[in-house]
């Protein structure tokens, strides 16, 4: 399975992993506050559609290297508040609610043998490269602190592996544009 994010149709990105973990734990990890905190950004969630979901990012909190914020970023270096709305919801299958503004991100889990299937599609994008390359590897990042923690282990630096799969993505974006 590809680990890199996919441009499915435009303004619309995919990404695909298994976890050995049940699916309600994953779950866990997607809609607990302090759990989410772990990988992406804590904050409460209201279950229902209609509730809200505050995601407070704080990523120098996401792992225990010391790691330099981009200059691009240094703005948001002690962290972001968002407000959300969840817009779909099937648990522990399906949640799905906006994200900054017009666009939305889907999280669906599925059981595939004595794995845990998880697609996240960030749709209503825009075809601006600079927002795709940064949601590609915004995303893939936090996938990859995700994996880490479901495994037990410590992840790297959020922003040292933001950078590097940053350059990564300008690459593969601007071969498949």
């Amino acid at each position: 399975m590809e680990k890199y994010g996919r441009i499915t149709n435009p303004g619309i990105v995919k990404f695909e992993r298994t976890f050995p973990n049940e699916i309600v734990e994953v779950w866990d990890y997607l809609t607990d506050s302090e759990k989410r905190g772990l990988w992406l950004a804590s904050g409460e969630m209201r279950m229902a559609v209609g509730g809200e979901v505050t995601l407070i990012f704080q990523h120098r909190n996401l792992s225990t290297q010391e790691d330099a914020v981009p200059e691009k970023f240094k703005e948001k270096a002690d962290g972001e508040i968002m407000k959300e709305e969840i817009i779909r919801l099937d648990p522990p299958n399906l949640v799905s609610f906006t994200w900054s503004g017009d666009s939305m991100v889907t999280f669906e889990l599925s059981r595939k043998g004595d794995q845990t299937h998880l697609i996240l599609t960030h749709q209503n994008l825009g075809k601006n490269k600079g927002t795709l390359i940064g949601v590609c590897s915004g995303w893939h990042t936090h996938l990859n602190i995700l994996s880490d923690r479901l495994e037990g282990l410590e992840p790297k630096g959020f922003w040292t592996t933001y950078n590097d799969l940053e350059a990564e993505y300008v690459q593969r974006i601007a071969a498949n544009t």
